[in-house]
């Protein structure tokens, strides 16, 4: 007998983050300004997503792949950590050409945890990637699934663009 996994579908709202210009500005100060400036993004990150309850997390060397539960609790954690990330990074550095801004995508859907192991797949992680491209530094970018989701008249948002994913 041949015996597969289960794999179980699950839908989880999916946040990318990603310092913005972050291999430029490590070409230009010390590696352990850097590393220093990373560690602290990552600490505020990981910090500020556990207490949002964070299912599942995953750390790419400048940004942070999560999953939520709620498309709202992704929303709120976003804003959250922009807003945390812009007041700290201030006093990180003085020189605006060493900023490291976060740019922030958000969207809602199927995912499937790989079959003993702690990797996540699929197309709300792939389009939540896409999303955080295109977004601008200190943004926060949704898919309308996300849009259609959330209770709008708790945020102020502005239709900036339509984009064509890859």
């Amino acid at each position: 007998l041949n015996f597969r996994p289960l794999r179980m579908d699950i839908y989880f709202a999916a946040v990318f983050t990603d310092l913005v210009r972050h291999s430029a500005v490590w070409n230009r100060v010390s590696r352990d300004t850097i590393t220093s400036a990373i560690a602290e993004y990552r600490y505020l990150s990981q910090t500020l997503a556990s207490q949002y309850g964070r299912r599942h997390e995953n750390f790419t060397g400048d940004g942070h792949l999560y999953l939520f539960e709620s498309a709202d609790v992704a929303v709120h954690f976003s804003l959250k950590l922009i807003a945390y990330w812009k007041q700290r990074r201030r006093h990180l550095t003085s020189d605006q050409a060493h900023d490291l801004p976060v740019r922030v995508g958000c969207h809602f859907g199927e995912c499937s945890r790989m079959h003993d192991d702690d990797a996540w797949i699929g197309r709300a992680l792939n389009i939540a990637k896409r999303v955080e491209t295109c977004a601008e530094p200190d943004t926060l970018f949704v898919t309308q699934t996300v849009l259609d989701l959330i209770d709008l008249p708790v945020y102020l948002f502005h239709e900036v663009d339509v984009f064509e994913l890859k």
